[in-house]
């Protein structure tokens, strides 16, 4: 199967990757999502979870 992401994407998301390992650092869907949320990522390190709806590169965090 050939890979049609380009050059930058791979970059960032072996970078992110490298991130994850590096502070063992898990990122996942949050799965059920409850009804009164939009749905979000899981950025989990341990019993500390935080939910994301999405990061956009401002630098204004978006953590709920």
């Amino acid at each position: 199967m050939e890979n049609k992401n380009s050059k930058e994407i791979i970059d960032f998301i072996n970078k992110l990757d490298e991130l994850c390992w590096q502070y063992k650092i898990e990122i996942k869907p949050t799965n059920p999502v409850p009804n009164d949320e939009l749905p979000t990522i899981s950025i989990i390190n341990g019993d500390e979870v935080v939910k994301l709806v999405y990061i956009d590169g401002d630098g204004n965090g978006n953590g709920k």
